[in-house]
C-alpha cells in the first residue's frame, strides 16, 4: 500500500538522495558512495531511483547489482536474489551478469532454497566456465551437496 502524506511527511528527508538533475553517471556514483558508507537506506533508495529513470543506461546493469548487494549486505536474501535475477534477466550479456547469477545462487543458499541455488551454481558454471569465481561456485555447490 502506498504510504500516507502523513507518512511520507514523518519520513526523515535524505540530504544524500540524489537530484533530480545531473548526469546518469553523478547519481549512480553518487548512489554508490552511500552504499560504500552502508547507508543502506540512502543507497537502495538512490539505486532505485536510478533504475527507474535510466533503464537503458550502460550503468544500469551495474545498479541493479549493487541494489542486489545492498539487500544482501543487510541479510535481506528474498529481495537480493530478486534484484540479482531481475539484472540478470534484463542484462544477460553484460559484464555485470555473472557476478548476478553467482549472487542468486549464494542469495537463494541463504534462504534455505537449496535446489534452486544448485540450479543457479549449475547454469553459472555451465554459462561461465573460466569465470573468476569459478572456484566459489565450486566450493558453494560442495558445501550445498548439489548433484554434479
Amino acid at each position: 500500500p502506498r504510504p500516507t502524506r502523513r507518512e511520507e511527511a514523518a519520513r526523515p528527508q535524505h540530504p544524500d538522495t540524489p537530484p533530480a538533475t545531473g548526469s546518469a553517471r553523478d547519481q549512480y556514483e553518487h548512489a554508490l558512495s552511500l552504499l560504500r558508507r552502508a547507508d543502506y537506506r540512502a543507497a537502495e533508495e538512490a539505486l532505485g531511483q536510478f533504475v527507474k529513470r535510466y533503464p537503458n543506461d550502460p550503468l544500469a546493469a551495474n545498479a541493479y547489482y549493487w541494489l542486489g548487494e545492498n539487500y544482501y549486505a543487510q541479510g535481506r536474501y528474498g529481495d537480493a536474489a530478486y534484484q540479482f535475477a531481475d539484472g540478470f534477466r534484463k542484462f544477460p550479456n553484460h559484464p555485470k551478469a555473472q557476478d548476478s547469477l553467482f549472487k542468486l545462487a549464494l542469495s537463494l543458499g541463504r534462504q534455505g532454497k537449496t535446489a534452486e541455488a544448485c540450479t543457479a551454481f549449475g547454469e553459472f558454471r555451465k554459462r561461465y566456465p573460466n569465470a573468476g569465481l569459478r572456484r566459489e561456485a565450486e566450493a558453494e555447490q560442495r558445501r550445498m551437496k548439489c548433484a554434479g
